[in-house]
């Protein structure tokens, strides 16, 4: 199992990546304007990339309620990926990227989304066979064990809760499985949806609410996230509150404004080329 667990983790995040870049890239040729130069394509690519990562890392930090004096070697020395600052440090990256290209950010979600929605749900199968994740004890007939080898398991272990020569866990919420079972249900409706929209973000503001409320009802379940304060919620269920808010308030700003495409103008398009030549 920790042979399978080793590999299958990143397996399925590979996977993920590949089913949303094959979903998104041909929905964005047939929707811009113009196509893009290998450079805008590359420094997209890239721009996103490194702020996700950036935002992932920061978010995890906060969210295992990691300590002050600890906080900037988590950075750099932690394994742990967050989604909700993968989403954030992503969405900065692509705001970046369209204003610099002159590109409507709106519209550019409206086909990402669904994409990374449906993405984010193959790899999250990914967490399962790590056993990271993982949700509270359960008597349900779908509860999970998780043997030796992987996230659930040594940490069931450390705080005492399995012997050291158990074979596997107690039953708990497969809560992964959850996570991908909204993840794709969402993303696959929002894919539906894009033909019918009727203003720019429609999509991206409707699959981020869509998101963000089954995350934090899944993550009710959760048990490896600390709950922060006498709030009763963990700080992705936090991030996810204001994800909710701000893609509520998104909705009702963008809904009374005229579509628009993804862009560019030629005129646009030329000018922000020429001024990064």
């Amino acid at each position: 199992m920790l042979l399978a667990s080793t590999l299958l983790y990143p397996a399925f995040m590979l996977l993920g990546i590949s089913v949303c870049t094959l979903l998104a890239v041909p929905r964005m040729r047939s929707q811009i304007a113009r196509q893009p130069s290998q450079g805008q394509v590359f420094w997209g690519i890239a721009t996103m990339t490194a702020l996700a990562v950036i935002g992932s890392r920061i978010d995890f930090a906060f969210s295992e309620a990691v300590p002050a004096e600890q906080f900037l070697s988590s950075l750099t020395h932690s394994e742990g990926v967050s989604l909700n600052g993968l989403l954030l440090g992503g969405y900065l990256g692509l705001m970046l990227h369209c204003r610099v290209y002159h590109l409507n950010t709106a519209a550019f979600l409206d086909v990402l989304f669904p994409a990374v929605m449906v993405g984010i749900g193959v790899s999250r199968f990914g967490c399962y066979f790590n056993g990271c994740c993982y949700g509270h004890p359960t008597q349900m007939p779908w509860g999970c064990t998780f043997p030796p080898g992987t996230d659930a398991y040594r940490n069931m272990l450390i705080e005492g809760f399995v012997a050291d020569n158990a074979s596997h866990t107690f039953r708990l919420h497969p809560t992964q499985i959850y996570s991908a079972a909204t993840c794709l249900g969402v993303g696959s409706l929002a894919w539906q949806l894009f033909r019918f929209r009727k203003f720019d973000g429609q999509i991206a503001s409707v699959t981020l609410a869509a998101y963000a409320g089954t995350r934090i009802l899944v993550d009710a379940y959760r048990l490896d996230k600390p709950i922060i304060g006498g709030t009763g919620l963990t700080f992705p269920q936090i991030v996810c509150c204001a994800m909710l808010i701000a893609a509520v308030a998104a909705y009702l700003r963008l809904r009374d404004r005229p579509m628009q495409g993804v862009g560019p103008t030629p005129k646009k398009n030329a000018a922000a080329v020429t001024s990064l030549q």
